[in-house]
């Protein structure tokens, strides 16, 4: 893990995958909803999505499969 990759904390709220992914919130919001998201969110606490920081790392370094379909 980089340096900037341990600026983010373990668990990704959706600013922080705006970040990872140098996008927009509204882009992200747009892709979660098409079947082209990747990335699986973590059960929900609130009404916030959540990703598993080391998940989306391994997927955008393409050591993990991203899931094609649409998340919760």
């Amino acid at each position: 893990m980089t340096n900037d990759e341990n600026n983010y904390p373990p668990v990704l709220l959706i600013e922080h995958m705006a970040q990872v992914l140098n996008m927009s919130v509204r882009t992200i919001n747009k892709r979660r909803h098409s079947k082209q998201w990747p990335f699986t969110e973590l059960p929900r606490l609130d009404r916030k999505p959540r990703w598993s920081r080391d998940q989306v790392l391994a997927v955008l370094a393409g050591q993990a499969r991203p899931r094609l379909s649409k998340s919760a």
